[in-house]
This record gives C-alpha cells, sequence and structure tokens, in this order.
C-alpha cells in the first residue's frame, strides 16, 4: 500500500510537466437536487448553489481542488405518487455549509496557455473525473400553522443526531479553456453523506410521545391517516434507515488562471 501511494505522489509531482503547474480560482453557480426520506423531485425541488474554487494544476493530468459552497435542500410528501409518502405528509427545508477537497484527473491533456507554436497541440478541452472529501453543516426546518420551526432541537424521533456531517464527493466534468485566463468548466456531483437527518426523517415515530412538547409532537406527526395498527401513528415506521441521505450539484464553474501565458512576448520596442 505504501509503494502505491509513494508511486502516485511520485506520478503527479516529479512528472516532467510539473513546470506547467498553475493555480486558478473560481465561481461556481448551478442547482442542487436532494435524495432522502421526505419525497423530492427535481421539477418541485431544485435550488440555487453558489460556491468559490481554489483548483491547484499540478501538471495537465491532476489537479487539487478546494471549495466552499452554499446549498438549499427541500423536499415535501405532498408531491408523492406514493401513497405512504403522501399520507406521511412531512415537508422541510434546510440551508447546507460545504466545506471541501477534491482530486480530479483529466482524461486529456489539459493546457491553459494557447501554444507557443503553430505545430504544437492546443489541449483546450478534456473531461474529467473527481473524488474528495468534504464536511457539510444542516440544519433542517419545516412550517407549520404558517411559522418555521428547526426540527432539530425537537427531537421528531427522539433521536440527537448531528447536524454536521461528513461527505464523499463524486463529479465527472468538462473543462474549456476560453483565453489563457480564461477556464469555463461543467460539472455534475454526487454528495454522498454519512448522515440520514439531512431531512429530519430516518427511522420510527417516538413510541412515547407524551414525553415531547405539543410542537415536537405536532412537528414529527403531520399524518392526514393513520399508519400504525393501533389507530395511530406513534411507535410506526417513519423513514427508511437502510440508506443515508445524498444530494448533487449540476452547474457551471468559471475560473481565472493565476499564472500569465509563459510564452508571452514581453518586448517593448518603445524602451
Amino acid at each position: 500500500m505504501n509503494k502505491v501511494i509513494i508511486l502516485f505522489i511520485v506520478t503527479i509531482f516529479v512528472n516532467p510537466t510539473f513546470s506547467q503547474s498553475y493555480g486558478e480560482v473560481g465561481l461556481f453557480v448551478g442547482g442542487t437536487t436532494f435524495r432522502g426520506d421526505v419525497h423530492s423531485t427535481v421539477s418541485d425541488n431544485t435550488h440555487l448553489s453558489v460556491g468559490i474554487k481554489y483548483r491547484n494544476n499540478f501538471n495537465s493530468r491532476w489537479s487539487w481542488s478546494f471549495d466552499v459552497r452554499h446549498a438549499k435542500l427541500s423536499g415535501d410528501d405532498q408531491f408523492s405518487d406514493s401513497q405512504f409518502e403522501a399520507q406521511r405528509n412531512l415537508s422541510f427545508q434546510s440551508n447546507v455549509l460545504e466545506f471541501g477537497t477534491s482530486v480530479e484527473f483529466n482524461f486529456l491533456e489539459f493546457k491553459p496557455h494557447s501554444p507557443q507554436s503553430f505545430f504544437q497541440v492546443a489541449d483546450v478541452f478534456s473531461p474529467y473525473v473527481s473524488v474528495g472529501i468534504s464536511l457539510i453543516r444542516f440544519n433542517p426546518k419545516a412550517y407549520l400553522s404558517g411559522n418555521l420551526y428547526e426540527l432539530h432541537p425537537l427531537e421528531t424521533e427522539g433521536v440527537k443526531y448531528s447536524r454536521i456531517a461528513v461527505t464523499l464527493p463524486i463529479g465527472l466534468g468538462f473543462k474549456f479553456r476560453v483565453s489563457d485566463r480564461m477556464i469555463l468548466g461543467l460539472s455534475g456531483e454526487l454528495r454522498i453523506t454519512s448522515s440520514d437527518y439531512l431531512d429530519d426523517v430516518s427511522t420510527r415515530y417516538p413510541t412515547d410521545p407524551d414525553v415531547m412538547s405539543k410542537t415536537a409532537q405536532d412537528m414529527s406527526n403531520r399524518t392526514l391517516q393513520s399508519q400504525g395498527p393501533d389507530g395511530d401513528s406513534w411507535g410506526a415506521q417513519r423513514g427508511d434507515d437502510y440508506n443515508n441521505d445524498w444530494f448533487s450539484y449540476l452547474g457551471i464553474t468559471i475560473s481565472y488562471n493565476l499564472k500569465k501565458n509563459p510564452g508571452t512576448c514581453h518586448f517593448n520596442p518603445s524602451k
């Protein structure tokens, strides 16, 4: 295993093209969709997401990027075709703040600067794949009687959970050189999370609602019709704890190359 890691480092940092290294700063704008226990559709639950990126390109193949993003996630059972979800009648919305880093690999050699010679390949385009790790902070909320409540402190399933989660970012994208300084990227990215509570739903309704506040009871059990065998829903199935929640991005990144084209002539005949 150690030999594999050493070989990977040597491949990136001791590559003959390491002199091509350069940094980029950029802005990400896109849409975010959610998949979890509460019903969510692309048409009704896609929200704007924004972020900033720093990408360090070691050579024409390998890059290491750092991202900070803000996104909104939501879901609503009333739009579901599933009878169980429609009767459950839950909903949520949550702002998500993400800090992440990932390694990118270009399938084609990508060079940010114009060729120094007519005989050189331009290398202005490449598909790429990325994988990394990130931390997210989320805060699910829902409306009741026109008021928006934070769900985490209400413990709607009688469970305390963290609003911080680890995610595994996986992405596939395309990058284009617009000019020596501007690079345009299009990417689709998946975030597999370590939490099943991004939507505040995972397991069962609490078995003893008497220990909960009235607000917690109302936010926990919003069923239009009892889903339990004993005439109410307490203790019955509320979510699916076999799979954690995940969300995805689809967007564009416009970045600025911090390194000038080394082939640019700086000769000024007036001096």
